[in-house]
């Protein structure tokens, strides 16, 4: 493999050998396209896979030479055929999906990705359609991917950058962690330029309770739901979570009052509320 300026890029794997068995063909006698009549048509994969080298998707063109050479009964090589295809760009991922400030990963793509706009020296524009459970978050359960094309933006380095929309995840059914002895649990995870975003659902502490958001019930429930952007980890970005501003009745064991407040925050690091 080569670059249009003539650059050699090294290949994981370089050569390809095939064996097969040939009859003699006289060359009195008509062609008969068969092994046994010495006539062989094979269709080869040749793998074209850069060894330590990023490619240069944005701003090079890429070629590669192919030699077909054989040897009868273990002689020498002779050559047969040179061949080189013509320059074209080649799309190299590093496997890198960054979701604002989140990596994620992915393996498959079900697509070949479509290039829309080139902006030299820096980055290309392309579909990225990856497969089914084929991207995921390091370090946890969470997968994505159903082949729906994704806007993107790839890099010198082979990262690709969301562009635009949201992704959503697939992860565990019951997905509960604790933060300075906190409980919470994360439901529709999903992954958009922000970064990953989820519905935490707070565990009051214990003999703390919430009215239900019905006008005139008496009904509470130990929960209360956060809209959050979270880290690597899945846990929330910011020290401080807020609750939506609505009058907010809470009931404590020992009073025999409701506590009324329009404002409710969480302050993650401080295991208080």
């Amino acid at each position: 493999m080569q670059t249009a300026a003539g650059t050699g890029i090294p290949l994981k794997q370089s050569e390809t050998i095939f064996t097969s068995s040939l009859g003699s063909q006289l060359a009195s006698a008509p062609r008969t396209s068969n092994l046994a009549n010495g006539w062989l048509s094979a269709a080869q994969i040749l793998s074209a896979e850069p060894n330590g080298v990023q490619l240069n998707s944005v701003d090079n063109l890429h070629q590669i030479i192919t030699t077909l050479s054989h040897n009868e009964n273990g002689g020498a090589l002779a050559t047969d055929n040179i061949s080189t295809n013509a320059l074209s760009r080649l799309l190299h991922f590093d496997g890198n999906l960054i979701f604002g400030p989140l990596l994620t990963l992915f393996t498959n793509l079900d697509a070949s990705p479509v290039v829309a706009n080139i902006v030299a020296g820096d980055h290309l524009d392309c579909s990225l359609a990856v497969s089914a459970n084929s991207g995921f978050i390091p370090g946890t359960a969470y997968t994505f991917g159903n082949g729906t094309a994704l806007s993107v933006s790839l890099a010198l380095n082979g990262d690709c950058t969301l562009k635009n929309g949201s992704v959503n995840v697939i992860g565990a059914g019951n997905d509960t962690d604790t933060i300075q002895n906190i409980s919470f649990q994360r439901s529709s995870v999903s992954l958009g330029t922000n970064g990953a975003s989820a519905i935490l659902t707070l565990d009051l502490p214990v003999g703390l309770s919430v009215r239900l958001n019905t006008p005139d019930t008496r009904l509470t429930t130990n929960s209360l739901p956060f809209l959050a952007l979270l880290d690597g980890s899945l846990r929330p970005q910011t020290n401080q979570l807020f609750a939506p501003h609505v009058p907010l009745y809470f009931s404590s064991e020992i009073l025999p009052c409701w506590i009324l407040t329009s404002a409710f925050s969480w302050r993650v690091s401080m295991a208080n509320s």
